[in-house]
């Protein structure tokens, strides 16, 4: 399994919760499916892309939004089966 993607915490971007969000990147910075982890995150919480969506006010931008796997700390885990839309 390759290492998750490192996420600065300061890409976080509108509303967010503990365990899904969206993050304001580059597009082609992420890729649904992917695996993500925000650095500084002592407990290890891992994300998965599953929706990317346009940003409108900047179109070389994108939100991606992550969800967190029930069992997010368990580095064994597979991807969930969450539908994808984008």
């Amino acid at each position: 399994m390759s290492e998750p993607a490192r996420l600065d915490p300061k890409s976080r971007f509108g509303q967010v919760g503990d365990t899904w969000g969206n993050v304001l990147l580059p597009e082609g910075a992420l890729e649904r499916d992917q695996e993500v982890v925000f650095e500084g995150d002592e407990g290890g919480m891992r994300f998965w892309i599953t929706r990317i969506n346009d940003y409108p006010l900047d179109r070389a931008k994108r939100l991606f939004y992550y969800q967190a796997h029930p069992r997010s700390k368990d580095s064994t885990m597979e991807r969930p089966h969450t539908p994808t839309v984008q």
